[in-house]
């Protein structure tokens, strides 16, 4: 059997994990959102989504089929080919929203951050905090 579906899903579950978790502090529901607001919102809304579904889809669901909590999911090859695509293109997407996080960074700190450690700006664990 082959594992694709399930790593492309972990590598994509991570990427968006970090997309979630750097867009998180500015998700806020007000009253007269901006039209930045509403993209931050969506892009964390479709990117949990995503999570979820890789979760249950990808990972949870063949597991429990697996070890016969439930029945075994219905996987050939065309079926594994499909969710890998979809975990593929949620990957690439991820990796967009990082890079629109490391871009929207002060440009004085950029150069300390890259796009998977965008996420924990302005954290210490990450950038000129550990040189201090």
């Amino acid at each position: 059997m082959s594992y694709m579906n399930e790593v492309s899903a972990l590598i994509a579950m991570f990427l968006m994990a970090l997309v979630l978790r750097g867009l998180g502090p500015y998700v806020r529901i007000r009253p007269n959102l901006n039209k930045y607001d509403l993209m931050r919102l969506s892009v964390f809304m479709v990117s949990a989504l995503a999570v979820s579904r890789m979760f249950w889809w990808d990972l949870l669901r063949p597991f429990l089929g697996t070890v016969g909590v439930m029945p075994p999911a219905d996987q050939n090859i065309w079926w594994e080919l499909l969710n890998t695509g979809f975990n593929i293109w949620a990957a690439m997407a991820a990796l967009a929203a990082l890079a629109a996080l490391h871009r929207s960074l002060p440009a004085s700190e950029r150069e300390y951050y890259n796009w998977l450690t965008a996420p924990f700006f302005p954290g210490r664990l990450f950038g000129r905090g550990i040189a201090e």
